[in-house]
């Protein structure tokens, strides 16, 4: 006998909870990056520097750990950074809002022209930084912030969404100087890790200056207030390395991509201008701002112009990760059969794929045809999956709010360039007999004239699912740890 099959309807979480860098790439992370040459020599090499709090990660922490960020060496044995001897590590740092603090001294005022973080994640639970906040004084009394080097690193590469992975965090964009750069790393999870920190010369005439941008006196506060700001930028930015990505793959005429680079450029622009923090009720669902929308029209574009139609639909294993970038495989393109075999008094659900490669939101319609119960059937209900920005560094498919019915079926928008999902939840209790049912998904576009549509195959068969099931099951792993993986 099956188990009722639930839906997975959760609501969208905040946004405050991402911050991840490395959302949503499907390519590998250095595809379309330019590549990173430091804009001068290191001044930071060999330079003291204070750590707050003290490192405490158990496998990597001793007494080099004064001096090893600056050494001007990299780990190189094998295994994971953070058994390494020469790198400096974090266990739940607990200063302020997860956050760790490197204030280098260079020992007079330089120009700065950028700066780079070298670190690891990826897999043990380690996460990448959810910012690392770059400040710089010229008496270590007045610290003013410059820039965040996660986004700013983001065209040189991101890491891959999973896996181990080392990675530098690296520009080349500063213009600024001082004796003191402070890092305001943002820890995301339990852990962090870096082995080599340097700080790059600019011309000579970056001294003559002005040190500009806000004086933070407690970085702590500064994170806490704006750390959600902070994530969608870094978020946006990651989205659109992957766009980057995908137009240096495609195979387009050069109008096109031109264009395609034109509004890729000023989207990453208006992303790089220091965010607003979003409302208390902010949800970090896709799109995370209006300017992340625009990425949608970019890849709409961009899927045109490779030759895929403006509207499709198909269908893959509901339990799939699923992702907005996603497309079908490819071949011939043809509408997908859906089927779903149930009990009576079961719960079974399946799920459409649907692209709306367009310039604009559509307006959908979605019905039912061949089945009993009309065309809006009441023991089905419909779900649109909300693209969640997680912790994991993902987009999730899991909110699974309910699409409101009306007589002639659901409403559902699609908004253009991503991929959305639709969940239908199956309930018969009181159909008249159980049977086969060949019927079909209806999707219309009221403004266009556009149809598509899915044959559905609805098989109930002649037993009956328990209203109070005698068998449950439940599972647990790491019972037998120490709370590392609670």
């Amino acid at each position: 006998m099956r188990l009722r099959e639930g839906l997975s309807c959760i609501r969208p979480t905040r946004v405050c909870t991402i911050g991840l860098l490395s959302a949503a790439i499907a390519l590998p992370s250095t595809a379309g990056a330019e590549a990173f040459s430091p804009p001068g020599p290191n001044v930071a090499l060999h330079r003291s520097y204070t750590l707050d709090p003290r490192p405490n990660y158990q496998y990597c922490t001793d007494a080099g750990d004064a001096t090893q960020l600056t050494d001007g060496q990299y780990a190189s044995q094998p295994g994971s950074l953070w058994v390494q001897p020469g790198c400096v590590g974090w266990q739940r740092p607990s200063l302020g809002p997860h956050l760790v603090t490197i204030t280098l001294d260079m020992g007079e005022i330089v120009s700065i022209a950028g700066l780079s973080f070298s670190t690891a994640a990826g897999s043990a639970g380690v996460g990448w930084p959810a910012a690392i906040l770059i400040l710089v004084s010229d008496d270590g009394a007045n610290f003013h912030y410059v820039g965040e080097l996660c986004s700013l690193s983001a065209k040189f590469g991101v890491p891959a969404p999973e896996g181990y992975q080392e990675h530098r965090f690296c520009t080349d964009r500063l213009r600024t100087h001082g004796r003191f750069v402070r890092l305001g790393v943002a820890v995301s999870g339990p852990y962090l890790f870096c082995d080599e920190i340097e700080v790059y010369r600019g011309p000579d005439e970056m001294l003559a200056l002005p040190l500009e941008g806000p004086i933070i006196a407690d970085l702590g506060a500064f994170v806490s207030q704006h750390r959600t700001a902070l994530s969608i930028r870094n978020w946006i930015a990651t989205d659109v390395v992957y766009i980057r990505q995908a137009i240096v793959a495609a195979a387009v005429g050069a109008d096109v991509r031109q264009w395609l680079n034109e509004k890729i450029a000023a989207i990453q622009k208006a992303n790089e201008a220091c965010p607003n923090d979003p409302p208390a009720d902010y949800r970090a669902i896709y799109p995370l701002t209006a300017n992340h929308g625009h990425l949608g029209e970019v890849v709409a574009r961009l899927r045109r112009a490779e030759g895929y139609p403006s509207l499709l639909a198909w269908h893959n294993n509901r339990w799939e990760h699923f992702g907005p970038w996603d497309l079908p495989p490819k071949g011939p393109g043809r509408s997908p059969t859906l089927t779903v075999r149930m009990m009576a008094n079961e719960i079974r659900a399946e799920t459409l794929n649907i692209a709306n490669f367009g310039d604009s939101p559509l307006d959908a319609t979605l019905r039912f045809t061949g089945l009993p119960g009309g065309q809006a059937p009441e023991y089905i209900t419909m779900h649109k999956a909300e693209y969640v920005a997680m912790q994991s560094g993902r987009w999730d498919a899991d909110a699974l709010p309910v699409v409101p019915r009306s007589s002639n079926g659901w409403q559902v928008r699609l908004l253009p360039g991503i991929s959305q999902q639709l969940w239908m939840s199956f309930h018969p209790q009181d159909l008249p007999c159980p049977g086969r049912y060949l019927g079909a998904v209806l999707v219309e576009i009221p403004s266009t004239g556009q149809k598509l549509k899915s044959l559905l195959r609805l098989i109930i068969e002649p037993l009956r699912f328990p209203d109070e099931p005698t068998l449950a099951l439940g599972m647990w792993d790491y019972t037998d740890g120490g709370g590392q993986y609670d």
